[in-house]
């Protein structure tokens, strides 16, 4: 479990910072983020999810 929520962790934190978001809270496996548009939000949130997925190291940009 260790491995999953480090690899968990650096995606989010590496995902936010392409978006020019910060994280400004994290709760467990929960992170607050601010971001300066909604299009980055949701373009950060996308792109998680994506990476997320079962297989995901495969998937282009998405390796921790």
């Amino acid at each position: 479990m260790q491995v999953a929520l480090a690899r968990h962790d650096a995606i989010l934190h590496r995902v936010i910072e392409e978006r020019e978001g910060y994280v400004f809270k994290t709760v467990g496996d929960s992170f607050c983020a601010a971001f300066s548009t909604a299009t980055d939000a949701l373009a950060g949130v996308l792109k998680v999810q994506r990476c997320m997925r079962l297989q995901s190291e495969a998937r282009p940009g998405c390796t921790s």
